[in-house]
């Protein structure tokens, strides 16, 4: 699990709360969230904070972030963007690598993310500036994978219409569809497929239908390759190393 970390927000009272997951893609601390998780927050990198749950959990700083995001009735085109790729204060030689070819249809996959399972979302610092962490969960869900483009609208009623007659700009190519949804909190997590390798990022998904989307991790590559100074190894999945540009 040391590949899979909580992020959290410093509050006004200098508590810390649990905003979403986020997870490692590269040894010198590359990681990828949903960019909605930082969303709305004057200096980000000064506000959150990277941790892995525990009893006596340390805080990580995020050393940078580059952010794509719109609200869903903004996006336009075929491309969703709801995506954050950061670099945190942490080396490690575990860290999740990216499938490069999409999934099938109806293929088991898991969500894995974490959640905050007490009755109030705010962590005081203990005394040795470690932080008690045991009440954010990790949460696991197995899902399908319904379709290979998805249907984004603030309009429930388009999730019910047939594919031709929907509005192109709702239907978006770098997205797949998945059967269920995962718990709030889960925002930013892996898509993991059963060889451990990462298809997508959780992003979210209507709260009236049992269903979810995820950013592939193909156009998550493509979008570190153009905003990052990272490049990737020559395999058929993507493991990322970082050169000096």
């Amino acid at each position: 699990m040391d590949k899979l970390f909580s992020i959290l927000i410093k509050n006004e009272d200098s508590s810390y709360s649990h905003k979403g997951t986020g997870f490692l893609i590269s040894s010198d601390g590359l990681f990828i969230s949903a960019c909605h998780v930082f969303n709305g927050i004057e200096n980000p990198c000064e506000r959150f904070f990277c941790a892995f749950p525990s009893d006596n959990a340390n805080l990580i700083s995020i050393i940078s972030l580059n952010f794509e995001y719109k609200n869903t009735e903004q996006q336009k085109g075929s491309v969703y963007k709801d995506l954050a790729i950061g670099k945190m204060d942490y080396n490690s030689d575990n860290y999740y690598i990216l499938k490069r070819k999409r999934p099938l249809i109806n293929t088991i996959q898991k969500i894995t993310g974490y959640v905050f399972v007490g009755t109030e979302n705010r962590f005081q610092m203990n005394a040795n500036g470690t932080l008690n962490l045991i009440q954010i969960q990790p949460d696991t869900l197995e899902t399908v994978i319904v379709n290979r483009f998805a249907v984004i609208s603030n309009d429930l009623n388009d999730y019910q219409k047939e594919e031709l007659s929907i509005e192109n700009k709702k239907k978006y190519n770098n997205v797949l569809t998945l059967r269920n949804t995962a718990h709030h909190g889960s925002s930013g997590c892996p898509v993991i497929n059963s060889n451990s390798q990462i298809i997508g990022m959780y992003f979210g998904g209507p709260s009236n239908h049992r269903i979810c989307h995820i950013l592939t991790s193909k156009y998550i590559g493509k979008r570190i390759k153009k905003l990052t100074n990272y490049k990737f190894d020559r395999y058929q999945d993507i493991k990322i190393s970082a050169h000096n540009t």
